[in-house]
């Protein structure tokens, strides 16, 4: 009966640090949507510089273009391709995307119903520049004018990120109950406690690590069937990388407290035995 006891125990205790690492990796993770700039100025470093994604994007540009504009994309390609490397590699570009992504994402991450942003100088930077490689209005005179500083409603992107956030918070508490449950298992007499914690902190440590990678492979198989395949494909290992570190560093560091404790436990152990067999 003990037996049972220490076992149901120990479940419910595996599945109590499950959600407190989780819950923990989700509060870490949501703090990187305040680097969604960092995130976007870093791809479009990686963009810049890949013709073969350039090349994506031009074809993307293509799907919902007039014939007479997929012409003008495909004759003047080559130039087209050297202006969007140019452009999107531009600091000043850059700089100015990032600046409007994080007041959007700092107004979500602060849970405002709206925010004010203004694209017109990235539409500016590029226009010119794009229409002129391409050699046809791309992007039109009253497209231009059309692009003034406007309020975005992002009421429900904050409710989503802040009840995620608040959950997340709920989750943490589940640290305590881990806790608890280890030290229930304890009085129950069950057979070293610190190398059961440790193996659980091992296997869900192992667990996330494989999450951080098992999750960025089916998100681009899923991209890889649809109309935006090429261009989001190219795009999600680097977005994916940033978004999923703290999965990452979560993992292998709760998974190398596990291995330390197994092995206290266990070096632990031995020194028992030869005090023992001492006396």
């Amino acid at each position: 009966m003990k037996r049972f006891g220490i076992g149901v125990l120990s479940i419910f205790a595996w599945l109590s640090l499950f959600i407190a690492i989780l819950s923990t990796t989700v509060l870490f993770t949501m703090s990187g949507i305040n680097n969604v700039g960092t995130i976007a100025t870093n791809s479009l470093k990686d963009f810049s510089s890949s013709p073969s994604t350039i090349n994506a994007f031009i074809d993307q540009l293509k799907l919902n273009a007039d014939p007479k504009m997929i012409k003008s994309l495909d004759q003047n390609r080559a130039a087209l391709n050297a202006t969007i490397a140019s452009v999107s590699g531009s600091a000043e570009f850059q700089a100015a995307l990032k600046k409007e992504l994080d007041v959007v994402t700092a107004g979500i991450s602060s849970g405002a119903s709206s925010v004010s942003v203004n694209f017109k100088d990235l539409a500016n930077l590029v226009a010119s520049q794009v229409n002129k490689a391409a050699k046809t209005q791309i992007v039109t005179e009253a497209d231009l004018a059309s692009m003034k500083r406007q309020t975005i409603d992002i009421h429900k992107q904050s409710d989503i990120v802040n009840k995620i956030k608040h959950y997340a918070h709920l989750g943490s508490y589940m640290w305590g109950l881990w806790l608890l449950l280890l030290l229930a298992c304890w009085a129950l007499k069950a057979k070293s406690v610190v190398s059961k914690s440790g193996k659980q902190l091992l296997s869900v440590g192992l667990m996330s690590i494989i999450i951080r990678f098992v999750v960025p492979f089916v998100i681009s198989q899923r991209i890889a069937s649809s109309t935006f395949s090429q261009f989001a494909y190219s795009q999600i290992g680097s977005v994916a990388g940033v978004l999923l570190k703290p999965i990452l560093t979560t993992g292998i560091t709760f998974s190398v407290l596990g291995i330390t404790l197994i092995l206290i436990a266990k070096f632990a152990g031995k020194g028992k035995k030869q005090e023992v067999a001492i006396s």
